[in-house]
């Protein structure tokens, strides 16, 4: 089993954190090297910055040293996040043929799936456990179809996140209006 939570980030833009994940994952080779798991997480957590976002890369390893667990020809490997943009990244470092964000060094031919399509724009992961809901009849709906305004207000900081999930997830079909707060003074 496999788990790269320090291979994840936000809005698809820090690519060095994918790579760290892969050479872990994939290569084998990480700066942390521990002989199991449990040993990992709680050695790891004691750094000063460590976080579950950011939890460095470790590799576990045999008596010898050696990685007892990397991603090889036939593996089959199914991926599970709640945010959608932190798994479209990791998808296309595992289906795209022409990838080009970093070296991947090689590519094992892997049995691969998403638990979710994470990126219906894209269409990633190209296999996935479960169906996209289908999703109509919303209160937002609703409330537009009988002639109800409505107003949503949120900080900026997370109005990002928000719209780029939505937009992703759901491909919203309504035009939403957000205003930061510190803007409505």
């Amino acid at each position: 089993m496999h788990v790269w939570t320090f291979s994840v980030n936000l809005l698809q833009n820090d690519w060095d954190v994918v790579k760290r994940g892969w050479d872990a994952q994939v290569l084998g080779e990480a700066p942390y090297k521990f002989r199991n798991a449990v040993e990992a997480v709680k050695k790891l957590r004691e750094e000063p910055k460590a976080n579950d976002q950011y939890l460095p890369p470790f590799v576990i390893v045999d008596e010898s040293g050696n990685p007892v667990g990397p991603i090889k020809d036939g593996d089959a490997v199914v991926t599970f996040n709640f945010r959608a943009d932190r798994m479209a990244m990791l998808a296309k470092a595992l289906e795209y043929e022409d990838f080009d964000k970093f070296d991947r060094v090689r590519v094992p031919k892997i049995h691969y799936a998403g638990m979710l399509q994470y990126d219906g724009e894209l269409k990633l992961p190209s296999h996935y456990l479960v169906s996209p809901p289908e999703i109509d009849r919303t209160s937002g709906e609703y409330l537009v179809h009988n002639g109800i305004r409505t107003f949503a207000c949120r900080w900026a900081t997370t109005i990002d996140r928000m719209v780029f999930a939505f937009i992703k997830l759901f491909k919203f079909r309504f035009l939403f209006l957000y205003v930061c707060a510190s803007q409505l003074f």
